[in-house]
């Protein structure tokens, strides 16, 4: 004899059921796939690097939630100080790629080794001296380098 089933109240039980369990799946591998970009973001600065040139609105977000987590936190003031001394003078070229020419590395050395004539090795080492006094300063400041106006620049040039 047949045992008949009494239909359920819900017509639709099994499709919501597979529903719930589609959503929750997709939620756990949207939050493992989000954890790894955030690690990534959190522990490499060329990945920072990559977020500032294509996609600075996320850079932003990332640095505020950083800073709404910690407030004491300097990652963007370290890094905006970082990619501005990789993107000054031969550095921006070695950084992209680009190899100098062997009349301009040799240029470069003589420039250095003061047999140009021109500045002596004891002056580049104070120049060099007063950037990084200078980078220092920048550092301890609350205002970051890249928001300073020219005169503010100036004055912790003079301090």
């Amino acid at each position: 004899m047949l045992i008949k089933r009494p239909q359920s109240q819900i017509p639709f039980k099994k499709w919501f059921k597979r529903g719930a369990v589609t959503i929750f799946v997709l939620e756990a591998v949207g939050f493992v796939f989000t954890y790894n970009v955030w690690s990534k973001i959190n522990t490499d600065r060329d990945s920072r690097k990559y977020l500032k040139d294509n996609f600075p609105s996320v850079l932003e977000a990332y640095y505020k939630v950083g800073e709404y987590i910690n407030p004491n936190s300097n990652v963007r003031h370290i890094d905006y100080a970082y990619w501005a001394s990789i993107c000054s003078g031969t550095g921006f070229g070695l950084y992209v790629g680009l190899s100098p020419s062997e009349e301009r590395i040799n240029k470069i050395r003589k420039e250095i080794s003061g047999a140009d004539g021109g500045k002596s090795a004891a002056e580049i080492r104070s120049k060099n001296q007063k950037f990084l006094d200078i980078l220092q300063s920048a550092a301890q400041t609350n205002k970051p380098v890249h928001l300073m106006t020219r005169e503010e620049l100036k004055n912790l040039n003079r301090d």
